[in-house]
């Protein structure tokens, strides 16, 4: 992503926590976390994606306002790159594991933004100078949108939305977290799309929908 998009990014990131923007999933991965810092850790705004791993302290969490890594992880790496970003204004990157499951990888990416994109009066950030955290999870490969998957089979955004996650690994337990959903909601949406797509088990609905061509408008 390239710094003169970031604000746009974040405006959009607040405005999905306010109304739930309906097609998300066709304009940025849920899987990536976006987390504005002060230069000097101090975490200033963050998306949906940001809070969940908050919350679950897998990866990251945050202490006395300050973002660090979960127990046991890269923190001495993780700082120096946050440094070096704030300090030279170089992007940098540092890989992250799952304190759960530490098969599990991401990317941490750090932008230093201008001072015209970190001066945004909902940032609450009165020096002007800020970080853009972006985390990704990686081995993530590209599936189908959710507009193909509701023309295809007949589903629901939601019910679109939701297998979208659990094709790039994501738990009945993680999205109904991350989506603030009960999980008898989560399940009875499953029983769904599996009726729909004329599948009975997750791992055959995950080899179903990788079969599908990936179609996005504009090129996208």
């Amino acid at each position: 992503m390239d710094a003169p998009h970031v604000e746009a990014f974040l405006r959009q990131c607040r405005a999905i926590q306010e109304i739930g923007a309906p097609f998300y999933s066709l304009l940025y991965s849920p899987h990536v976390a976006a987390i504005m810092l002060t230069t000097g850790a101090r975490v200033i705004d963050c998306d949906a994606r940001g809070e969940s791993f908050f919350k679950s302290r897998d990866v990251l969490w945050v202490a006395n306002g300050h973002l660090v890594c979960a127990k046991g992880r890269p923190q001495q790496r993780f700082d120096a790159a946050l440094r070096e970003t704030a300090g030279s204004g170089r992007t940098t990157n540092v890989l992250l594991n799952s304190v759960a499951h530490p098969e599990q990888r991401y990317s941490a990416i750090f932008i230093k933004l201008r001072d015209d994109q970190a001066s945004h009066p909902n940032t609450k950030n009165p020096s002007g100078l800020a970080i853009l955290c972006g985390v990704t999870p990686l081995d993530r490969r590209r599936f189908a949108t959710a507009g193909q998957l509701m023309e295809l089979f007949g589903l629901s955004g939601a019910e679109a939305r939701l297998t979208r996650a659990l094709c790039q690994g994501d738990s009945v337990e993680e999205y109904a977290r991350d989506h603030c959903l009960k999980l008898p909601t989560v399940r009875t949406q499953i029983r769904s799309v599996f009726a729909k797509t004329g599948t009975e088990r997750q791992a055959t609905l995950i080899r179903l929908i990788a079969g599908i061509p990936v179609a996005r408008e504009n090129g996208c």
